[in-house]
């Protein structure tokens, strides 16, 4: 430290302790700084003063022109302390207000980090749920689906012949939707439904449909063909307005009571390219972030087309295709109106999906409740035992996981009824061990425990049986049952209680999904009731003096597709 800088921190430290002794001294005003005695710090003051003064005489003989006389230089040098002293309480008053201000600053900060930390959190969160729902287009192609079952060639011949036999017209057009791909024997769409957005919230967007005047007037019009209960109306209407949603979903339900299910996907088809094309540019249900509010009605039809079209393609056997389309129907709506969560895991456990199904019931709901489901409990274990065959078919297997049957046995301790109504429908051939193992206290006296869950087996049970028709899954089964007979009652009270504690409702809170519609099997009518099977009409009949040449070529030909329209013989 040089000399300089020496004598100005001598000033100043001078300078604070007279500011001290000023303020704790104000009673003795008269008391003067000489009278105190003199201290090594005023001594070494004055000193400096003295080389300040004789500094300044220099720099005056120097500069003349600004020099002033001797006897002021005193009181120049007085009101420079002065004014020091004031600058000195000045700044340590901003110091004071500058350090209060940073540390609301930090504090601030820091409660900013935390929330852009929640954020954050909450969007990885989002992020992973859209990610395990998001689907690919071309994964909604069940031709993709059927090349891999049943080669190229094959399929390629089917469609030739087709196009052989239906002409041009059949040949599908170039604007390929993301559903559905559209024929070129449809017409064109008349736009009578739109789409809005309603609201944006964190980074996910709510639409809803929106009908044009024209179009209300055919729901009126639509909704009176279905009060008369006669089909043919509906067809008629559909002549008309070959896009409406209603009639469209009206008629493929009738044909698919009939047994004519190639005609009922054909109208869900045209349904779901109606109703794609009023998409908004914003919409886009296949990245898992755009939801449809199920309680306005006039988002219905999609949800409606969507499950029904879901069911045809596991007829088909497109299981991959058909999980997809499950994958969007439960990302429009995560309330899941139509019970989507009820048969995702078999089209996932049919096509090999088994990975799959683990992530999402890991990711897409913020509890694991879920896994006590039934049908997760059960299809969960299935996929665990599945992937255990090929981790062991692989060179270095490496699992962590909960083992298949250990799953398995949890499952069966969870829901003990389960077993004897796989064993009924499956169905499996009992022997002594099944013998015994059903007549056991844990699975004979087992109960459902309440409507919904009793509802909720009955789905799985019809959904899902199809699953233990494998020799080597019934083996597996067996093995599991009798661990659970084995096992002490501790364990399986334990579980009993989970299940009480899950499922705690005394009314059946799934009442509105029907088992039937989880169900591979349709009902059909009896040959001489298809006719009449929305209200017992007669076939309806073109009369033969009415020239055909007159009418809509297109009318005629759909008409002609109609069991129930006869243009007489000749």
């Amino acid at each position: 430290m040089s000399a300089r800088m020496l004598r100005r921190a001598l000033r100043e430290r001078e300078s604070q302790i007279d500011e001290d002794e000023e303020q704790d001294d104000a009673a003795t005003a008269g008391t003067t700084k000489e009278s105190a005695g003199p201290s090594i710090f005023s001594l070494l003051a004055a000193q400096n003063e003295e080389e300040e003064e004789v500094e300044q005489q220099e720099e005056a003989e120097e500069a003349p022109a600004i020099s002033k006389p001797d006897a002021n230089l005193g009181e120049k040098n007085k009101s420079k302390n002065k004014t020091k002293k004031k600058k000195k309480n000045k700044s340590k008053k901003n110091d004071a207000s500058s350090k209060l201000e940073t540390d609301k600053e930090e504090g601030s900060d820091e409660i900013l980090s935390k929330l852009l930390q929640n954020v954050s959190v909450q969007q990885q969160e989002m992020d992973r749920r859209a990610a395990v729902i998001s689907v690919d287009a071309k994964d909604l192609r069940p031709k993709e689906e059927l090349r891999l079952i049943f080669g190229s060639k094959a399929i390629h011949s089917v469609e030739k012949s087709a196009r052989q036999r239906q002409g041009r017209l059949s040949a599908p057009r170039s604007g390929r939707k993301c559903l559905v791909v559209p024929m070129g024997n449809w017409p064109r769409w008349d736009g009578g439904v739109s789409m809005e957005l309603v609201h944006t919230k964190d980074g996910v967007m709510t639409f809803r449909y929106v009908y044009s005047a024209d179009y209300l007037e055919v729901q009126k019009a639509f909704e009176a063909c279905v009060s008369s209960h006669d089909p043919n109306k509906i067809a008629s209407l559909l002549l008309a307005h070959p896009y409406h949603a209603d009639s469209l979903l009206a008629l493929a339900d009738v044909y698919k009571h009939i047994g004519e299910h190639q005609q009922a996907a054909t109208l869900l088809e045209r349904c779901l390219y109606a109703l794609e094309c009023a998409w908004s540019p914003l919409f886009d249900p296949l990245a898992g972030k755009s939801r449809l509010d199920y309680s306005c009605k006039e988002n219905r039809p999609l949800f409606s087309a969507l499950f029904s079209y879901m069911q045809h393609l596991g007829r088909r056997g497109c299981h991959r295709t058909a999980m997809e389309f499950c994958k969007v129907l439960l990302s429009l709506d995560l309330d899941d109106p139509t019970g989507a969560r009820f048969c995702i895991d078999y089209y996932a456990l049919r096509a090999g999906q088994y990975s799959w199904l683990e992530a999402f019931v890991e990711s897409f709901y913020d509890d694991q409740s879920v896994a006590l489901l039934p049908n997760f409990s059960f299809s969960l274990a299935v996929a665990r035992y599945y992937l255990e065959q090929k981790e062991e078919a692989a060179p270095n297997p490496i699992s962590e996981t909960v083992p298949s049957s250990d799953l398995l046995q949890q499952a069966l301790m969870l829901h003990p009824s389960v077993l004897s109504k796989i064993v009924a429908r499956a169905p499996i051939k009992e022997d002594a061990a099944w013998s015994k193992v059903l007549k056991h206290r844990h699975f004979a006296r087992a109960t459902s425990g309440g409507p919904s869950l009793e509802h909720l087996i009955n789905i799985y049970i019809e959904r899902n049986y199809l699953i233990w028709r494998v020799p080597e899954l019934q083996a597996w089964l067996k093995d599991a049952a009798v661990a659970v007979c084995e096992a002490r009652g501790g364990e399986s009270a334990t579980w009993a209680c989970a299940r009480a504690e899950a499922f705690q409702a005394d009314h059946n809170e799934y009442q509105h999904l029907s088992v039937s519609e989880f169900s591979d099997r349709t009902p059909t009518l009896p040959p001489d009731e298809e006719a009449g099977a929305a209200g017992g009409g007669p076939n309806v009949e073109v009369p033969l003096d009415v020239p055909l040449v007159d009418r809509n070529a297109f009318a005629v030909f759909v008409e002609s597709v109609f069991p129930w329209m006869n243009y007489g013989g000749g």
